[in-house]
């Protein structure tokens, strides 16, 4: 997978249910540990400075995730605008897919409880070396 950012999320016992398979619902907490990573890790982010929201998620289930599972997220931005990018992230272990999905994030003014532009810095952070277009 072409993906500039990876991050492996652990799975945790309370994860999974009465199956042996990760609930639906925890897909989703994994995406936003990972996206969080993304932002203190890889784009310094200031959470001080910029909030951040997601505007729209799209999540495909592929496969269920088990016990013996390891999945590791990847993610590329797809798209930069003015307040908005879009993140593009792949949910698998080897050639397995469990999940795809997609946010667009908007970054927010926290005192002003608007949204504001996307900072200089940030969005040429996601131009040098997240942007991949789909």
């Amino acid at each position: 997978m072409n993906f500039p950012f990876q991050v492996h999320i652990p799975k945790r016992w309370s994860d999974f249910d009465e199956f042996g398979m990760v609930n639906n619902a925890k897909f989703m907490t994994y995406y936003e540990e990972a996206r969080v990573k993304l932002f203190e890790q890889f784009l310094d982010w200031n959470w001080a400075e910029v909030g951040i929201v997601v505007a729209n998620a799209n999540l495909d289930f592929k496969m269920p995730i088990r016990h013996k599972d390891n999945p590791t997220i990847y993610m590329r931005c797809t798209k930069i605008g003015e307040k908005s990018f879009t993140l593009h992230c792949v949910m698998a272990e080897g050639g397995t897919v469990f999940s795809m999905a997609s946010f667009v994030m908007v970054c927010y003014h926290i005192q002003e409880q608007k949204p504001m532009p996307i900072p200089a810095h940030i969005k040429q952070k996601l131009a040098d070396s997240l942007f991949q277009a789909d």
